[in-house]
């Protein structure tokens, strides 16, 4: 089986599994062939629907619970509905533990499994698999890594590269210093000849999660509120094209359909045995009735001394106007129940378009409505936030223009100084307990800027190779994104560097080649045919255990 892996042309396919985003796709490719969520939809069998599988959305069953994976079954937007599945009790799970590391195995399997087999459409069996992971990964998580890709997969081959290690491929070098913003956590990690330099590895808590919940606390204090668009249903105002109503009620949520339709007809139907009641019945019922207001408002005959005729003519016309209001039109009293019952429930129709929810909006959790909520923020940041082009001070920012972004629910708000503010985490991390609500939130003691740990990272490497770390700091990462971040990387680890040093931070132009770096390190490597004769085999694992993978690939 090893000597299959000895030559120059292999099989191979390239697994990214990021916090946010699972990259899969074959090795020598440009960019991935799959891209979608790390997590999982995990819903208890008691709540779960019969084992379907739902329009090629793979589900698994184990251990009492049922697993959904892919962008649809996470209630990501379709292109034939206005947004993906929303499956009631579904809580929405991600298998990397608060370190950053892979702790749910039975989803980080079926993650594997749903990219190659429901999404490359390829047997696991019959290709080697490059996996990348986390640059600070620990020897237990590497171990069962191995065991699990062997036993699970069944691959042939496997080999484990570091993230900081493809990344740096990814821009055609060998040496550097890699700094990985992500979602989780950002990682500088310095890297030469290939090899990370252990000692050299920061982390820092400061990543697009952090980021998205400072923002989302910030926009919520302003009183802006992030509906997922599960949640809500956009209805057209008759006569007004373009213009919409957006329902229901928060506090309708709760409210099953049936229980709020049924308060509608309380409303807006006639008493069901009203129907066959003939015009002069209700003319005398209506009489009844106005002679009760004859005697409250009517003065005494001679009060003023006006005729009684001439009143009883005057009651006349006021009794012909309340007959206009509330009795029939004298040509409905032989319509049928079941005519005026098929008018009362299109009037209900209308009604219920305008106060109830999505009826299976009901039942979505707070954890699948919280990613939801988050998906909507990540797209603010991503389109409105900008890092500042020098050290913010937030009382000189006060009076930034804002920017208008538009919610899904199609109200407008407007980002200003947090667009600035929000970003300047990645430099000053203290800033975060100045957001609304985040006053507790836990930092390590002395973190640093992103600054501060390139030069720390630089630091504790070698002297005669930290110079050409400085030239060769490679920023990646779906973080990295943030407009202006580059320069203002490269202008603080200027100034923070010993003098005279010189810096160049490399990031790439394209935004997918910066998104998915890792996984385009992954694919360079792997094709390379010097690269063949590192893959450790099925058959050495069997003789040596997942251990062997710390000398196959440190």
């Amino acid at each position: 089986m090893a000597a299959i892996y000895g030559g120059d042309e292999v099989n191979a396919v390239v697994l990214d599994l990021g916090t946010w985003q699972t990259k899969a796709g074959y090795a020598g490719d440009d960019t991935p062939k799959a891209v979608f969520p790390s997590l999982a939809g995990v819903v208890a069998n008691s709540a779960a629907a019969n084992g379907m599988e739902v329009d090629g959305q793979q589900q698994q069953q184990q251990q009492g619970r049922k697993l959904f994976y892919g962008s649809q079954e996470l209630g990501y937007k379709r292109p034939d509905m206005e947004f993906g599945y929303k499956r009631p009790d579904m809580e929405v799970v991600s298998p990397f533990t608060a370190d950053g590391l892979l702790g749910d195995w039975e989803i980080t399997q079926q993650l594997w499994e749903y990219a190659l087999r429901e999404r490359l459409h390829i047997d696991p069996r019959e290709n080697a698999v490059l996996l990348a992971e986390p640059t600070h990964n620990s020897r237990e998580v590497r171990e069962k890594t191995v065991q699990a890709a062997f036993e699970h997969l069944g691959c042939p081959a496997l080999f484990l590269a570091k993230d900081a290690v493809l990344a740096t491929f990814s821009v055609a070098k060998q040496t550097s210093v890699v700094v990985d913003a992500g979602y989780g956590c950002t990682t500088v990690a310095g890297v030469h000849d290939g090899y990370v330099l252990t000692k050299s590895v920061s982390r820092s808590p400061v990543g697009g999660r952090l980021l998205n919940s400072c923002l989302q606390k910030a926009m919520e204090a302003r009183g802006s509120q992030l509906r997922p668009r599960q949640t809500f249903k956009r209805v057209e105002k008759k006569g007004f094209p373009g213009e919409f109503d957006v329902l229901p009620a928060p506090d309708a949520a709760g409210l099953t359909a049936s229980f709020l339709a049924h308060q509608s007809e309380l409303i807006v139907l006639p008493a069901p045995d009203a129907a066959g009641l003939t015009a002069s019945f209700l003319a005398h019922q209506s009489e009844l009735i106005v002679g009760d207001i004859k005697e409250l408002v009517l003065p005494a005959p001679d009060a003023a001394g006006l005729i009684a005729s001439f009143l009883a003519h005057q009651s006349e016309l006021i009794v012909g106007d309340i007959k206009e209001l509330v009795l029939p039109a004298p040509d409905a009293a032989g319509l049928t129940a079941s005519f005026l019952a098929h008018q009362s429930e299109l009037i209900v129709g209308d009604i219920k378009e305008l106060v109830l929810p999505a009826p299976d909006a009901a039942g979505l959790t707070a954890s699948f409505l919280a990613h939801q909520s988050e998906l909507i923020v990540g797209d603010i940041k991503e389109l409105v936030s900008r890092v500042s082009d020098v050290h913010f001070v937030e009382a000189d920012n006060l009076t930034v223009p804002a920017i208008t972004y538009e919610l899904p629910d199609g109200n407008e708000i407007q980002v200003g100084v947090d667009r600035f503010k929000v970003p300047e985490l990645l430099f000053q991390p203290q800033l975060v307990r100045s957001f609304p609500g985040m006053a507790d939130h836990p930092l390590p003691d002395g973190l640093k800027g992103l600054a501060g740990l390139v030069v720390d990272s630089v630091n504790r490497c070698d002297t005669d190779v930290r110079k050409d770390l400085y030239q060769h700091v490679v920023l990646v990462g779906g973080t990295s994104l943030l407009t202006q971040m580059r320069e203002r990387l490269e202008l603080d680890i200027s100034a923070a560097a010993p003098g005279g040093t010189k810096v160049k931070v490399t990031a790439p132009v394209n935004p997918t080649e910066r998104r998915h770096a890792v996984w385009i390190g992954g694919s360079i490597l792997a094709s390379l045919g010097s690269f063949q004769q590192m893959w450790m085999s099925k058959q050495e694992y069997e003789e040596h255990g997942p251990g062997l993978i710390h000398r196959k690939a440190p």
